[in-house]
């Protein structure tokens, strides 16, 4: 988050190691849709690097659709 200058809420259930956040983005200009898609690319990179999972915990719709090949493979 700090290296793209986010600033968010972090919530959830960490008990159970489930982190949300509420995050500041700007999915309003060009720019900030760049900005959102490489954070978004880095972050799926880093969370599957841990073992963690980037699926969602009420489904995977399409907001991270196209990076579930990072956790679970091509097929």
């Amino acid at each position: 988050m700090q290296a793209h200058h986010y600033d968010g809420s972090f919530y959830g259930h960490f008990g159970h190691a489930c982190v949300h956040t509420r995050m500041d983005y700007d999915l309003e200009s060009t720019e900030g849709i760049r900005k959102f898609r490489k954070f978004m690319e880095e972050a799926a990179d880093l969370v599957v690097s841990y073992g963690g999972s980037i699926s969602g915990e009420h489904g995977d719709g399409q907001s991270r659709g196209e990076l579930l090949p990072k956790m679970f493979g091509p097929n």
